[in-house]
Formats: C-alpha cells, sequence, structure tokens
C-alpha cells in the first residue's frame, strides 16, 4: 500500500477571475495531468503542436462548456507549460513530479482546488475528446469510461463524488483505473485509447482524419 505523499509545500494554484465559458449548471470540473517528465518523447508532452496549438490547450478547449473548473496539473517544464495556458485555468503544481505518480498529481489537484463534485480526469498525452465523446460520457451513469469500436477503454473519464473523496484521502496505489472496474463503459466513435508515448504515435495520431492538422 502505497504512502500518501505530502504535498503542502508544493502546490501552487493560480486562477483568473475572469474565466467566463459558458457551462451547463453545476458541471463536473476537469483535471489535466499534465506534470510528467516526458522522457520518452524527448520534448514536453504538453507543448507538442496540433494545428499549430499547443496539445494542452487543445485538451484545455475541448472542455470549454462541458467542465468548470478546468484544473492542470504542471511538474517538469512547469514554466514553460504555464505559459501557453489561457486565461481562468487552474494551475496546480506538483513539484514532487519526479517521485509521484499520475493519481499522486490527481489527489494532488482535487485537494487543491477544492473539487467536491464529479470530475473529468484526463491525460496530457492521449487524445484531446471531441464533443461529442463529452456529451455521451455526461449522458452516462457516472463513474464512466469511453471506450472506442473495439471496446479499449480510453480517456476522459468522468469520477463521480464519491470516487473524487476517495482519491482526495488516498491516492489509489494501482492508480485510476482500479477504481473503475464497475463504471459505465460509453461506446463512442473517437479512438479514445489513443496514448502518446513516443512521437511516432503522436505523429501516427497527428495525422489521422480528426486531427484538425
Amino acid at each position: 500500500e502505497s504512502t500518501k505523499p505530502s504535498f503542502a509545500a508544493s502546490v501552487v494554484v493560480r486562477r483568473c477571475v475572469d474565466y467566463t465559458s459558458s457551462v451547463p449548471v453545476d458541471p463536473p470540473a476537469v483535471v489535466i495531468l499534465a506534470a510528467g517528465g516526458s522522457s520518452r518523447m524527448g520534448r514536453p508532452k504538453p507543448l507538442l503542436k496540433v494545428g499549430g496549438r499547443p496539445l494542452l490547450c487543445v485538451h484545455v478547449e475541448s472542455f470549454n462548456g462541458f467542465a468548470d473548473p478546468i484544473i492542470v496539473v504542471v511538474g517538469a517544464h512547469a514554466d514553460e507549460v504555464q505559459k501557453v495556458l489561457p486565461k481562468g485555468v487552474i494551475v496546480v503544481e506538483n513539484t514532487a513530479w519526479a517521485h509521484t505518480w499520475p493519481a499522486d498529481s490527481l489527489s494532488l489537484a482535487l485537494n487543491s482546488a477544492g473539487v467536491t463534485g464529479s470530475c473529468w480526469v484526463t491525460p496530457v498525452d492521449s487524445a484531446p475528446a471531441s464533443p461529442e465523446t463529452l456529451r455521451r460520457v455526461l449522458a452516462a451513469c457516472a463513474p464512466a469510461v469511453p471506450e472506442n469500436c473495439s471496446g479499449e477503454p480510453g480517456h476522459p473519464v468522468l469520477l463521480d463524488p464519491s470516487l473524487v473523496e476517495a482519491v482526495k484521502n488516498q491516492a489509489p496505489a494501482g492508480g485510476i483505473r482500479t477504481l473503475l472496474a464497475g463504471a459505465t463503459r460509453v461506446p463512442v466513435d473517437d479512438d479514445v485509447a489513443a496514448n502518446f508515448n513516443d512521437l511516432t504515435t503522436f505523429r501516427q495520431w497527428r495525422r489521422g482524419p480528426k486531427s484538425g492538422d
């Protein structure tokens, strides 16, 4: 069993007060995990370009109208990554990124931003979600996980309030997926299982018909 790391002196939260995206009543929050070192990629994953824009910004834009607040966890390359973020995003810095796991970054973000309701979660090295995918997952009974046409699970996942509280109390030792075994599986048309482990997988996805490149 993993011990929850202490992040009390490692948190930097910033939010601009003019966040004005149009969202449904009581929308879920979203946490975009972008703290990793991108060692296999060889360059910061959040800054990879999709249609001339940073991948992280495409993720943020995809949740406009579907989430509030939008929370981004940064770690490695924190200064560079924060420079490209639009106003209104909550930034949580995990300065212990090199010694912690994505689930730890998620727990840190949920606690730092005071999230209490449902919450989307997506890593930055996955394909940004389309509006139709987000609508379908929202319409399902949370917790919910989208799956592609091959039945492979992907992102973003939608945690219900009870799972949010569980992660706030203790980052799951086996990762977020261990909490989602009983989640509603939602078939979608996008390749939600796409994961950018290296430049080859990213370029293959970017050349796809929905990449916008």
